[in-house]
């Protein structure tokens, strides 16, 4: 059987031996294990370092956490002078770049033509060496304007002007790329002298559309003896700088004298409801308005055209043209809006081949008026189509404003001053595309001139109060790389 081992207690069984007191048994005690005191020692002498018997164990004192740094705007003070200091030096950054952009001419960028299209953009343009720079624009300069829709869907405009040195350049902008290119048309590098280009010089140019993919580009200039010069080329470029070397002369107008100083317009045809053929209009030696037309690839060249039962113009009047569209080809046509010799404002109506007539209108203007219009609508009786309307603006240098004279349901109306175009009637010089965009020659801050572009806002057949609606686009970059 197995032996039961008894229950151990749950305390020590360690036991106090009493009896050591009794019989004076104590634990051996060496008195040499231990330092010895120097009853000698006085203050002036050095005492023995003391021993210590066990190292010391050094604690870590109590974490107390940092003070909460201080924050600007939820951002550390460091992190947000910082920040601070980036938008300062942007901010210097814009400053500096509006100041440059202010005091320089715009580029236009911008530009740029109309604000759905552009860039506009809108930036300064470029800065001229000097005053006395040729490549400027002359500040007498005309200035004419064409507009076309390229195979792409793209708006193209062209602006035509001259320079200091009497050569002929234009500032071209495609819709998509948002930005004006410059390039030489006659600066006598191409067989054409200079010497064929008359100070001051009228200036006309048109598109002939021949399908979406196939175009014609003619201009018109006067040279010193009065003759009437042309250029033609196809399918310009809009996107890069062109050379005077693509445009060439096949039909010469130099059989056509106008008067001196005349106005020079002319018309091509401009979409598939337009008049046909190419067209050229001008004042001859008698004041008359007379003119050529070009019938398509006609090798005999320019036939005369000339309106001799009209209202007698004024010397040197500003021409207009503005074309009319119809389904019908016999309601197509042309309309010139000019001066007459009492200070009215006529209206030419031509067909295009022989049919003409003329009115004078409820408009008075002023010596010098500059003259520019545009059509909407067609000229038909369907009521598929806007109805034929008519914008015609005129400068008053007297009274430093432009004017609007419209037609509208069947009326001419003597319409009131054109606010937003205030900045035009200083020079009196304008130009004025089918696509409704108005360009102005215009004072600069460092006493040259400018080409600043309106685009006009208004419903043809909506309220009458539209149409004096034009929004500024900004200025036609004109500087020669």
């Amino acid at each position: 059987m197995a032996s039961s081992t008894p229950p151990q207690p749950d305390y020590s069984t360690l036991e106090l031996d009493t009896s050591v007191h009794s019989s004076h048994r104590f634990f051996e005690n060496n008195p040499q294990q231990f330092p010895e005191v120097d009853r000698y020692a006085t203050a002036d002498r050095d005492f023995p370092e003391v021993a210590q018997p066990y190292p010391l164990v050094k604690h870590d004192p109590p974490y107390v956490p940092p003070p909460a740094e201080p924050r600007i705007c939820g951002l550390r003070r460091k992190t947000f002078f910082i920040v601070l200091g980036v938008v300062l030096v942007v901010i210097g950054a814009i400053i500096a770049g509006v100041v440059v952009g202010v005091t320089r001419k715009s580029d236009s960028s911008s530009a740029p033509s109309d604000p759905e299209d552009s860039n506009d953009d809108k930036s300064g343009s470029p800065s001229r060496d000097s005053k006395d720079n040729s490549t400027g624009i002359l500040p007498g300069t005309d200035i004419a304007s064409v507009n076309f829709t390229d195979d792409y869907g793209y708006n193209n405009f062209i602006v035509l002007y001259q320079l200091k040195s009497l050569a002929i350049y234009m500032s071209a902008y495609n819709s998509s790329e948002k930005k004006w290119i410059v390039s030489p048309v006659v600066d006598g590098s191409n067989g054409v002298s200079l010497d064929t280009v008359r100070n001051g010089t009228d200036l006309a140019i048109d598109v002939y559309w021949h399908n979406t993919t196939w175009r014609d580009i003619h201009l018109y200039w006067q040279s010193p003896n009065n003759a009437v010069k042309t250029l033609f080329r196809n399918n310009i470029s809009t996107t890069e700088v062109s050379s005077p070397e693509d445009w060439t002369y096949p039909f010469e107008t130099d059989r056509f004298s106008a008067s001196d100083g005349s106005s020079v317009v002319s018309y091509a045809r401009e979409c598939p409801y337009c008049t046909l053929y190419t067209y050229v209009f001008f004042q001859d030696a008698e004041d008359g308005i007379m003119g050529g037309v070009l019938f398509g690839d006609n090798d005999e060249g320019w036939e005369d055209r000339n309106f001799t039962d009209i209202t007698a113009p004024a010397t040197n009047t500003s021409l207009a043209l503005a074309s009319v569209r119809a389904t019908n080809t016999s309601d197509r046509g042309m309309n010139i809006f000019y001066q007459t010799q009492s200070g009215v404002l006529a209206q030419l109506t031509y067909n295009g081949d022989s049919v003409y007539e003329a009115q004078t209108l409820s408009r008075g203007l002023s010596d010098q008026s500059t003259i520019v219009a545009f059509s909407t609508g067609f000229n038909d009786t369907s009521g598929d189509r806007a109805p034929q309307g008519f914008h015609v603006l005129t400068t008053d240098p007297e009274s430093d404003a432009v004017l609007l004279t419209y037609y509208n349901d069947g009326d001419w109306v003597a319409g009131d001053e054109v606010s937003a175009l205030s900045d035009c009637a200083a020079r009196s010089i304008m130009a004025l595309n089918p696509a409704r965009r108005l360009y102005c020659l215009v004072d600069a801050d460092d006493g040259e001139v400018e080409i600043h572009e309106w685009i006009w806002r208004g419903e043809p057949t909506g309220d009458t109060d539209s149409f004096y609606s034009w929004d500024k686009a900004g200025a036609v970059d004109t500087i020669v790389k």
